[in-house]
């Protein structure tokens, strides 16, 4: 899913803390697609001030992906097509 992306990545990314020990990643590929990590290191959930993605995840940690809330102890990956919109 991600390696095809790889050699259109862009360099830089965005990283936004989104909670005490939680984080926000996005790397934008050329083609408008982008992978996105959300990553919560405490063991308390956090809220998610912004949507999820509409697109199934690559990766979570968790059984149940993230909604509202980012659960403790989770990191979950996304690859976002351009026509959903940014991350």
């Amino acid at each position: 899913h991600v390696v095809p992306h790889l050699a259109a990545i862009e360099h830089g990314g965005e990283c936004r803390i989104i909670g005490p020990a939680a984080l926000r990643v996005s790397w934008q590929f050329a083609d408008g697609a982008s992978l996105l990590l959300l990553a919560n290191f405490a063991a308390d959930a956090v809220p998610l001030s912004d949507r999820t993605p509409a697109v199934t995840p690559l990766y979570c940690t968790t059984p149940v992906p993230p909604n509202a809330q980012l659960p403790p102890a989770c990191a979950v990956f996304y690859l976002v097509p351009e026509t959903t919109g940014a991350p």
